[in-house]
């Protein structure tokens, strides 16, 4: 029942208001953040139904989503598998810019038939210079095969590998990990 932030960037409220096409980003986005499904809450205050009811439409329309269920208190959408990123994968864009977080609506392919991105936001010179190394594109990427051993341990094997390139793993950063 309340927005979220990303960092310091209110997301939500930029893509209540933009137009149907400017917010096209947010399906790529929530493909970043491992997201495959969409819920639309219908008991907020009637000015959020009103700037967004178009877009979703808008969406249905295109078929970046499908309505999975829905009543008068909420809709659940499934977002189109396009969209969709594993746990685990390796991007087939990467993108290193030196632009805050809140522009990522600019900085995202909308138009990508596959969401296999990385987008990395730094301003870090250290940071920078770890990833100046990486490509902009991996055309052919490995297949990675990984399973969950334990809450906190994963075993990925890569498969046909050439070439530097990331592994995004999609989960918040957490100091103490190993």
């Amino acid at each position: 029942d309340a927005f979220a932030f990303f960092f310091n960037w209110n997301y939500g409220k930029l893509w209540n208001r933009q137009t149907n096409s400017d917010s096209e980003w947010l399906l790529p986005f929530l493909g970043f953040l491992n997201g495959r499904y969409f819920i639309y809450h219908k008991d907020v205050d009637p000015k959020f139904l009103e700037q967004t009811t178009e877009k979703i439409s808008y969406y249905l329309e295109k078929g970046d989503l499908s309505e999975v269920e829905s009543n008068e208190y909420f809709s659940l959408y499934k977002i189109a598998d396009k969209y969709y990123l594993p746990h685990i994968y390796v991007p087939k864009i990467i993108k290193v810019v030196d632009r805050p977080v809140s522009d990522l609506p600019s900085v995202i392919d909308k138009n990508t038939s596959d969401n296999r991105q990385a987008i990395y936001f730094t301003k870090d010179k250290n940071i920078t210079n770890l990833l100046n190394g990486l490509p902009e594109a991996v055309d052919n990427p490995p297949t990675l095969e990984y399973c969950r051993v334990s809450p906190t341990k994963w075993r990925i094997r890569v498969h046909n590998a050439t070439g530097t390139f990331p592994i995004i793993f999609s989960e918040t950063y957490n100091d103490s990990w190993k």
